[in-house]
């Protein structure tokens, strides 16, 4: 699933050579040396199961590290862990040699390849965090933006505890409106779209 960079490397004595596992297998195979083969194959299946955190976070980096600018591939990392591991970052040290379940890492190798693919990530976990709440998305709504959150918190700034009337046409994922409704307890808010 991760294309052989969780296997562990298998080295001749010599040290001249460095193998994956899979490479050691087809080895094995077109050597004829069956046993070999099946020790192969065992080695493929334990190192296969037992993947940590780290090395996931390892996987994640290195699959994105050409694609997407460094900081942008340490906020994809936090929120990949906190959406699919449910891992907040300050707890990232602590659980580093934990072992995720395979439906994680399948989930994870998921994402990754669709983030190749330029997908937004917030189309891909189908959430958006917007002035610290998560809306539903998909690609029939816009992903909000942060200066629509600086929008936002100006309305609420100016109109703290007024009686004032709100109307969001094509309000898409519902985040304007939802958000002004919970930090403007007097507003009347009206939300429409198609």
């Amino acid at each position: 699933m991760f294309s052989g960079q969780r296997y562990k490397d298998y080295e001749k004595p010599a040290g001249k050579y460095i193998f994956t596992v899979e490479k050691f297998l087809f080895h094995c195979l077109e050597t004829g040396k069956f046993f070999l083969c099946l020790v192969a194959i065992y080695l493929m299946l334990t190192f296969a199961q037992k993947q940590n955190m780290t090395e996931t976070i390892a996987y994640i980096k290195e699959s994105l590290r050409d694609l997407y600018p460094s900081s942008e591939v340490s906020s994809l990392v936090r929120l990949i862990m906190e959406r699919v591991c449910n891992i907040q970052p300050h707890h990232f040290l602590f659980c580093k040699d934990k072992e995720l379940p395979e439906s994680e890492k399948s989930r994870i190798h998921d994402i990754v390849e669709r983030l190749k693919q330029m997908e937004p990530i917030q189309y891909i976990l189908g959430t958006a965090d917007f002035y610290s709440l998560q809306f539903e998305v998909d690609p029939s709504v816009l992903i909000p933006r942060p200066e629509t959150e600086e929008l936002v918190e100006q309305v609420i700034l100016d109109n703290a505890d007024q009686k004032i009337k709100i109307l969001d046409i094509g309000t898409g994922s519902g985040c304007i409106a939802v958000t002004l409704r919970k930090h403007l307890k007097k507003a009347s808010v009206i939300a429409t779209d198609i």
